[in-house]
């Protein structure tokens, strides 16, 4: 019998199966028919292969940047601006510097992720 989160989700769906992440212990694969060799390939670990629902479509595989520190930087030097602005210039300056500071690091890491990338795909 299929759990609560699963039934719920079901039911959200109108009974159609979407893909799920396969986690050991907390929940069993549904049994379905092995997938064609050419799916079997592009499936990875941990996932299983199940029914689409009409009117959806299956993305492309794409790549995600690395995680990085500057938008928690950069959020916390607003604070720091706004916080500044209410109370002291000494504030509204440091908020200003993080803020010169994280626009720097998070342009710096978009360029490196960049580079990376051209290099990875041989151009």
């Amino acid at each position: 019998m299929p759990s609560l989160p699963e039934r719920l989700l079901s039911w959200l769906l109108g009974g159609r199966l979407v893909a799920r992440s396969v986690t050991r212990g907390l929940t069993q694969p549904a049994a379905a028919a092995p997938p064609p060799e050419s799916l079997a390939e592009e499936i990875p670990p941990g996932y299983e292969l199940v029914e689409v629902p009409p009117g959806w479509r299956i993305l492309p595989k794409a790549r995600l940047p690395r995680p990085t520190f500057w938008p928690p930087a950069m959020a916390a030097a607003f604070m720091f601006i706004l916080w500044g602005i209410v109370t002291s210039w000494i504030l509204t300056i440091t908020g200003v510097v993080l803020l010169i500071f994280s626009i720097m690091g998070w342009t710096g890491d978009l360029i490196d992720e960049l580079e990376r990338e051209r290099r990875e795909s041989g151009g």
